[in-house]
């Protein structure tokens, strides 16, 4: 039997970032909940997001096209949005579809949040 868990946190150390931590398996059967979950974030006034799948076990096309579109939402309301991963089978998924060489993806938040105090983003 799969998993599934989502939840949404303001970052303290990142003023005006939100980290979205999923873990569990991103598939058909939990898509209601997510896109329940996206839709309800994307009316709050968060500015940025950081999408953490680093305890993400599988991701179906169904949970890749929900973060999609999550992220085009994001980006056309001029948020950021960073994805952070080493998860194996989610870098399988971003790298057959193309994804990871036009999504910001980062291996640990550590390497992301250098990069956002540096301002290389």
């Amino acid at each position: 039997m799969s998993f599934f868990n989502i939840d949404c946190t303001r970052m303290t150390d990142l003023s005006g970032y939100n980290l979205v931590e999923v873990s569990g398996d991103v598939n058909i059967h939990y898509r209601a909940e997510l896109e329940k979950f996206f839709k309800k974030h994307l009316k709050n006034d968060f500015k940025n997001y950081i999408v953490y799948f680093n305890n993400v076990n599988y991701m179906d096309s169904i949970g890749l096209a929900i973060i999609i579109d999550f992220y085009k939402k994001v980006v056309k309301s001029k948020k950021s949005f960073f994805i952070v991963n080493n998860s194996e089978a989610v870098k399988k998924v971003f790298e057959l579809t193309g994804l990871h060489e036009i999504l910001d993806i980062f291996v640990s938040l550590e390497d992301l949040k250098k990069t956002l105090k540096e301002g290389n983003v």
